[in-house]
């Protein structure tokens, strides 16, 4: 498309075919034979700006990199198709998970995309693009056959790892927006927590059916782990209003354990053997309780490590600078 106001952005010349590609701030791209600057080819490939192109050794492929939306493409200019199409989030990522066996990671962002990464190639090969707002938790199963996501549009989906298809979303009676999530050991249950009306939800994987909805947090729900232990169903909850609870899934009742903290939790994980269970608070310590007895058995002190939780936005002083000594 022509654009009197686009500006040169990229270029790169391959000496012995000659060819020379302009790759501009709208989005466009053009390849000239040199020396008659006969126009050979003219592409768009989006909206936002190429920062940046350059050809491979024999000439053949060209490689256009748009920063803005995380895209890298492979370009054979003389059959005109593309040799790779790669594309990150196009917005901030939110939340990444690894696969049981580490060959996988599952990244969700604020586009409202799940994406699935090979390590080995370092490629993504699949993207999930049913969610409708921002993928605030994503999680593997521990066999490996299925990964889920939380959102806050209000729903929690689970995707088949082999056929790459969302294949059970799972809803509430009223509409919440969700910040967490986790799977039991076996996979049969999946748990949500809400951010806005602070319940924690429970589903069965298999028949997409809510089987409870668990009460008690007077702030939104950050973090679910389930216990790892195979005979066990006990979850553990975090929220932003300073509390740990460790339910019993299995029960009807809505009992629970609740354990006071000293300030927001924001992360929780059980240890491998699933007896105990971690705290990350906002004032940087780790707390490590049992979860039966409730009773706390190791704190890690983080603060001073984590440099006072200095943010892009506050104005650094010597005493603040001090206190992240």
């Amino acid at each position: 498309k022509e654009d009197r106001h686009a500006t040169l952005t990229a270029s790169a010349y391959h000496r012995k075919s000659r060819i020379l590609v302009t790759a501009f701030s709208n989005g466009a791209f053009f390849l000239h034979e040199l020396p008659e600057v006969n126009l050979i080819h003219s592409l768009n490939i989006s909206d936002y700006q190429i920062d940046t192109v350059t050809f491979n050794g024999s000439g053949d492929w060209i490689a256009l990199g748009v920063a803005g939306v995380g895209q890298l493409l492979v370009w054979e200019w003389q059959s005109e198709n593309y040799v790779m199409k790669q594309q990150g989030h196009s917005s901030d990522m939110t939340c990444l998970t690894y696969s049981p066996d580490g060959q996988f990671v599952a990244t969700g962002g604020d586009d409202g995309k799940v994406k699935l990464w090979n390590l080995h190639t370092g490629f993504c090969f699949v993207t999930f693009s049913e969610h409708s707002a921002p993928v605030t938790a994503v999680e593997f199963s521990r066999n490996k056959k299925f990964l889920i996501s939380a959102s806050l549009d209000g729903t929690v989906r689970a995707f088949d790892m082999m056929r790459h298809r969302n294949f059970r979303t799972f809803t509430t009676p009223q509409p919440t927006q969700f910040a967490s999530v986790a799977l039991d050991s076996s996979g049969e249950l999946v748990a949500a927590g809400s951010q806005d009306v602070f319940e924690i939800y429970l589903w069965s994987v298999k028949l997409g059916k809510l089987l409870e909805v668990l009460s008690g947090h007077e702030a939104p729900v950050m973090s679910l782990a389930f216990s790892p232990n195979p005979t066990s169903s006990t979850l553990v909850s975090g929220s932003w209003d300073k509390s740990l609870k460790v339910w019993n899934c299995l029960e009807a009742s809505e009992d629970h354990e609740n354990i006071d903290l000293m300030s927001d939790v924001v992360a929780v994980a059980f240890h491998p053997a699933g007896e105990e269970v971690a705290a990350a608070t906002l004032n940087g310590n780790i707390s490590v309780f049992h979860a039966k007895s409730a009773q706390q058995v190791a704190l890690i002190e983080g603060r001073n490590d984590l440099g006072s939780g200095v943010s892009e936005l506050d104005i650094v002083t010597a005493k603040k600078n001090l206190q992240g000594k």
